[in-house]
């Protein structure tokens, strides 16, 4: 009996070693890309034609700070940076795009659920502001650039994260509930300003991410 108690408090000194604790802090860098091609290929009886169109492209870079304000309970602040291109139209030189430029700020407070020895299940809540720009080129010498913002919440409700060792842990992301809105205005030659506002509202079991944290 002795020895099975002596395993047990072993075993909770071990997962209180890596325990997200109160007063702990971390910092984690972001990246993700998302980009490539389609070929179409057409056939009329013997004879053939395929083309081949750019799929949009999506990067981003951003980087966040956390701190344990409670064992286990931590608030977080994330910055970064993303790219959207939107193919239009193909010239004799190339893709005409509709590029999207913004900078994000990115609130959020999750709380880490034990599960085993240095995992946890680490559901998150949100929130994003986005400041940037929209630019839509018309031909390969002209472009219309105009502001553009945006907001959004979300529930990550799909998340773990691994204790690797005292100072770092891997987690992973694999989706959630995402609600967003974007607005932006054009002005015509007219001058004649027309406000865009449109809204979003997914829920997203298809993607994953991988994250590695620093703690210190």
């Amino acid at each position: 009996m002795k020895r099975v108690t002596s395993i047990v408090v072993a075993m909770l000194m071990s997962i209180a070693s890596f325990a997200q604790a109160k007063g702990e802090h971390y910092i984690a860098g972001t990246f993700s890309a998302d980009f490539g091609t389609q070929k179409t290929t057409f056939e009329y009886g013997p004879y053939s034609e395929s083309s081949k169109t750019p799929l949009n492209t999506k990067l981003a870079l951003g980087a966040e700070y956390g701190h344990f304000v409670a064992n286990n309970f931590r608030l977080a602040m994330a910055l970064g940076v993303s790219y959207q291109g939107i193919p239009l139209e193909e010239t004799n030189i190339k893709w005409l795009r509709n590029k999207t430029v913004s900078f994000v700020v990115n609130p959020n407070v999750s709380y880490y659920f034990p599960l085993a020895d240095r995992l946890y299940y680490t559901p998150e809540i949100g929130a994003s502001f986005e400041f940037g720009s929209i630019k839509e080129e018309l031909t390969l010498h002209e472009a219309y650039t105009t502001p553009a913002t945006g907001w959004a919440v979300y529930v990550n409700l799909f998340a773990l994260e691994y204790r690797v060792s005292e100072k770092a842990a891997l987690g992973i992301l694999v989706g959630g509930f995402h609600y967003g809105t974007a607005s932006f205005a054009i002005e015509d030659t007219f001058g004649s300003e027309t406000k865009y506002k449109s809204s979003q509202a997914k829920f997203d079991f298809n993607n994953s991410s991988v994250h590695f944290r620093y703690y210190f």
